[in-house]
């Protein structure tokens, strides 16, 4: 328990990275929406120096200079593209079309390769109270269009042919607000984060 509890502490954006590290595949790392919110472009960073051996592609809507391409990730993707592994972290929520996006990876995947996604938990306590995910602020989701519970990413990722093999709710984010990060670690469907991992069969 109290493991548990002193992980509740670690960086919101390095615990991200942890715990994607097992599930990524070398080779092609596509990095979705790469330059991120208020840290520009630090989930990116550190992939880069995690991964020295591979090849890390960021793709943004706006110019950066973490970004390879800039690309509308509404739109339907470059037949160019290929990928080993794909990371969507707190993207889909912001498109206008979340199962056309997820089908575009699939598409650009290689045979085996991973899809990595994170994105709020619409069941997250932050929500119940109109917080934003670090449980301190009023909520306020600006390009937010849509939110999901953890069985209907699942559904929406198995509809698109993903063979999902890890999915879980992860107690992220809460980084101020003890009452939540604690309710969190008990109760795991309220937490604020999706975490889940497909496997392109």
């Amino acid at each position: 328990m109290l493991q548990k509890l002193s992980a509740l502490f670690t960086d919101p954006k390095t615990k991200n990275v942890k715990m994607m590290i097992p599930f990524i595949k070398e080779g092609i790392i596509f990095d979705m929406g790469c330059v991120g919110g208020i840290e520009k472009c630090k989930v990116h960073k550190l992939l880069v120096e995690k991964f020295k051996n591979s090849k890390v592609v960021g793709v943004d809507i706006s110019k950066h200079e973490c970004v390879d391409y800039v690309f509308d990730l509404n739109n339907k993707f470059p037949k160019n593209w290929k990928a080993d592994t794909i990371i969507a972290a707190e993207v889909i929520e912001h498109l206008f079309q979340p199962y056309q996006f997820i089908e575009e990876c699939y598409k650009i995947l290689r045979p085996g390769g991973r899809f990595i996604i994170t994105t709020p938990n619409m069941l997250g306590i932050h929500y119940l109270f109109g917080k934003d995910m670090t449980g301190i602020k009023n909520r306020d989701y600006i390009g937010h269009i849509f939110a999901w519970d953890l069985q209907m990413m699942k559904d929406l990722m198995q509809n698109v042919g993903f063979k999902v093999i890890h999915a879980s709710n992860e107690n992220i984010y809460y980084t101020r607000n003890l009452l939540f990060r604690i309710l969190g670690t008990l109760i795991p469907k309220i937490r604020p984060k999706l975490f889940l991992v497909g496997k392109k069969v």
